[in-house]
């Protein structure tokens, strides 16, 4: 079972909330920079991880591949909640939808199926979440919002068992379909996944 989560939400910090609440428009004024960018980040990321997710219990061929989806789910699900109730406390406006490029690896996802499907979505995810741990560590360490920072510290965990996880599932679809990794030769493309290429230079799976 994967543990709790991080991330972020599809944040209706209401404004009218926001008008009739003085003390959120003086909190907002006073957060930092990097802490505003983290709740930003997080949230888009959290939205991201949410509709990847949806993707996959529908598309996924590997039932494990559907199991860490419907994890990703609940599990982002829940902190973007907390970061939405966060957010709001501080009078932070946050974004509502992925952004255009997640936006448009979600619509590449969607073009594949099978085993390719799955191992693309799960090196995706690898990456992704290597990136956020990247990420909530930097904002534990370095911002300057203990509530923010909590957060960051309490999603930590979470992240982290989901990067063992994602690890250990893509090792395991490699194991079961040597073709996508004839000959040992990946080429990264980034937080999209993984782009696999055989001796003979033909793309099994692409961004």
């Amino acid at each position: 079972m994967i543990k709790p989560p991080p991330n972020k939400p599809w944040l209706t910090a209401g404004c009218v909330a926001q008008q009739s609440t003085p003390p959120q428009q003086s909190n907002a004024v006073s957060l930092n920079p990097q802490d505003r960018a983290f709740l930003a980040e997080a949230t888009l990321n959290g939205l991201a991880e949410v509709e990847f997710a949806k993707t996959a219990q529908s598309k996924a061929a590997g039932d494990s591949v559907k199991a860490f989806a419907q994890a990703m789910i609940d599990d982002h699900g829940k902190a973007n909640d907390r970061l939405r109730q966060l957010a709001r406390s501080k009078g932070i406006p946050l974004p509502h939808s992925i952004n255009a490029a997640d936006a448009a690896r979600l619509k590449s996802l969607k073009t594949l199926d099978g085993a390719a499907f799955d191992y693309r979505y799960m090196g995706g995810q690898e990456e992704r979440h290597e990136a956020a741990v990247r990420r909530f560590e930097e904002e534990f360490a370095n911002g300057q919002d203990p509530e923010i920072q909590k957060f960051a510290r309490d999603t930590l965990p979470t992240l982290l068992n989901h990067l063992m996880s994602a690890k250990v599932i893509t090792y395991e679809l490699a194991l079961g379909n040597p073709r996508l990794v004839k000959g040992g030769m990946m080429q990264n493309t980034g937080s999209a996944g993984q782009t696999i290429v055989n001796p003979n230079n033909e793309t099994a799976v692409g961004k």
